[in-house]
């Protein structure tokens, strides 16, 4: 039997770099890791020394072997091999200041190419060798800071250091975890290495591999990972079964890892605040430490409760009914018949329904919710309903206003919203809640559109081409002034633009012949709905506004049967109706 021509072994970090020398390979990407990324690695093993374990896994790296010499190629993993290295080089420098020669000839052995025996110091580095060379544009600033020289300018391996600088001066003044920290970072924390010999198979092959195939991890599968990671000792046998269907519970009820990322990201910012989605459970993983600190609880004690909550059924079904997986027509019933508001044309269902586009309001909407979901006193959930109910339609009327003149930037307000749903999660009474103050803090930095003459003079001006946005606009409008059959299904309604689009159409309007018809295919006045059982326009009827009116006339939608009520369309009329459909909003959309 042939022997495996890639070999693969698990090996200390600092180990692996006293083996030989390594080279990042001219295709590869310059060093690219940012400060965050390196403060990150920092803590994770700052935690892991600080709670004694056994091991720090960084990783696989891939080597691949050139012939006929001692250096070997870094095809994947030069970012961790950099920045451990300037870790290393960092702590050489604390030790050379303070005589720690022991410690110090550690470091510089993982830094340049000297045997065991050596007795060198950052004194006498200039003429040794480097074991790692970086990529060119970085090869000069690495081997300065390798040698204790002063360095300069910006870039990511600049800022690198100085987030390393940072870190290790901070904790200066406790000699015994400096030495901690420099003990486990050279005897305890692994990587694992792929040996690939460059003549006998593509590495390139390899990489795919190993960076392709499979399904990227969802922060759902990340957390749920990290959670059971508390019950893997022996004495914790009697929770697993617990803590196992608790959090299959969720992707069960959710069906996906995506949604289950979703709820979890709407979970934990309720609990935390602002989590950055980029670094969602990294970030929730450290505070969840910090709180598991700040308890003074056993960590699987602490975390025990915390899937309870996390899982709890009360939550999973909040976040159904801001996701719309179902209707849920129950509790949606309940809330409506608690909060009093049966006979409002805007309700509950409603203002989920607008917002469902929105997900930066989903931590506000499910705090409040899961708030109401969990009172079972029947006098208080009604007091809290119609709280609640006022708080959403004024963070519905602020979104969709917004929208409307403008795009919605959620970014613009993710961090506000985000720990709002936290003060929320937080408090007792909703009568601390104060949503006018929310909304004016949020609106103060945007349109201003709390400002009912601001948002009429700015709608007055508007046109939405978003189809999706223009229906939303009308089917409020209409739910809010139709009164007689069944209110129509958004999902099931088209968009109308009564002054057509196409220009094969639009000649034969002749009200729209002196002036430039682009100007007025979007304003919100042109714009109406059909409903699924209503006829459509077609190339005859689209060339004459007679025509367009006789189908308009036996619309199911109250709003499109108006519009029969005029004689002819030309400027004027978008503008007349423009001016109705702008007070009415002001009604629909009211914040007050």
């Amino acid at each position: 039997m042939s022997e495996p021509i890639i070999k693969c072994e698990s090996i200390f970090f600092s180990k692996l770099f006293e083996r030989g020398k390594f080279e990042v390979p001219w295709h590869q990407r310059y060093y690219d890791w940012g400060a965050e990324h390196v403060s990150d690695l920092l803590r994770d093993i700052n935690e892991a020394v600080g709670t004694k374990e056994r091991c720090y896994f960084l990783g696989s790296i891939m080597l691949v072997g050139k012939d006929g010499d001692s250096v070997c190629e870094i095809n994947d993993g030069q970012q961790r091999m950099i920045t451990y290295s300037l870790i290393c080089a960092r702590f050489s420098r604390f030790f050379y200041e303070r005589n720690a020669s022991r410690n110090e000839s550690y470091a510089i052995r993982v830094l340049f190419d000297v045997p065991d025996t050596h007795t060198d110091t950052l004194a006498n580095v200039d003429d040794l060798t480097s074991r790692l060379t970086p990529p060119r544009s970085d090869k000069e600033r690495y081997r300065a800071m390798i040698r204790n020289r002063d360095i300069g300018g910006n870039g990511k391996l600049t800022a690198a250091w100085n987030t390393i600088d940072t870190f290790i001066s901070e904790k200066e003044t406790n000699t015994e975890s400096i030495n901690s920290y420099f003990d486990f970072l050279i005897n305890k924390v692994e990587v694992a290495c792929l040996y690939i010999p460059k003549s006998k198979i593509s590495p390139n092959s390899i990489f795919e591999v190993i960076n392709c195939r499979g399904k990227k991890l969802s922060d759902f599968d990340l957390i749920r990972n990290y959670l059971y990671s508390h019950f893997n000792a022996d004495d914790k046998k009697d929770r697993r079964d617990t803590v196992h269907v608790n959090l299959e519970k969720i992707k069960l009820s959710l069906s996906s890892s995506d949604r289950s990322a979703g709820y979890s990201r709407c979970y934990f910012q309720c609990r935390y605040g602002f989590l950055a989605k980029d670094r969602f459970y990294r970030e929730m993983r450290n505070n969840t430490t910090e709180k598991i600190s700040a308890s003074k609880q056993k960590p699987a004690d602490y975390i025990f409760k915390l899937i309870s909550d996390y899982t709890s059924d009360n939550h999973l079904n909040a976040f159904h009914l801001i996701k719309r997986l179902d209707i849920h027509h129950q509790i949606i019933e309940g809330f409506i018949r608690d909060s009093r508001t049966r006979n409002n044309k805007r309700n509950l269902q409603i203002f989920l329904q607008e917002l469902h586009n929105y997900t930066v309001t989903f931590p506000i909407l499910f705090a409040l919710l899961c708030k109401y979901l969990k009172e079972k006193n029947d006098s208080k959930r009604k007091d809290l309903s119609r709280k609640i109910h006022i708080a959403i339609k004024k963070l519905n009327a602020f979104v969709m206003r917004t929208a409307f003149i403008a795009k919605f930037e959620s970014s613009h307000y993710e961090r506000e919203f985000s720990d709002f749903a936290r003060r929320i999660w937080n408090i007792v009474s909703l009568d601390d809640l104060k949503i006018d103050e929310f909304i004016e803090e949020c609106d103060s930095e945007g349109e201003q559109v709390s400002d009912n003459n601001r948002f009429k003079k700015r709608l007055m001006e508007t046109e939405i081409k978003a189809s999706l946005k223009a229906k939303t606009f009308l089917y409020g409008i209409n739910c809010f002034e139709q009164s007689d059959g069944n209110l129509i299904n958004i999902n099931n309604c088209t968009l109308e633009h009564i002054f057509p689009k196409s220009q094969q159409h639009q000649s034969s309007w002749e009200h729209f012949n002196e002036h430039k018809p682009t100007d007025w295919i979007y304003r919100i006045g042109n714009l109406t709905l059909l409903g699924e059982t209503d006829n459509k326009p077609d190339n005859q009827t689209n060339r004459d506004f007679l025509k367009k009116k006789k189908i308009f006339t036996n619309s199911s939608i109250k709003l499109t049967r108006d519009i029969a009520e005029y004689d002819q369309w030309s400027p004027s009329e978008i503008e007349e109706r423009q001016h109705k459909l702008t007070k009415t909003a002001i009604k629909v959309w009211s914040i007050k």
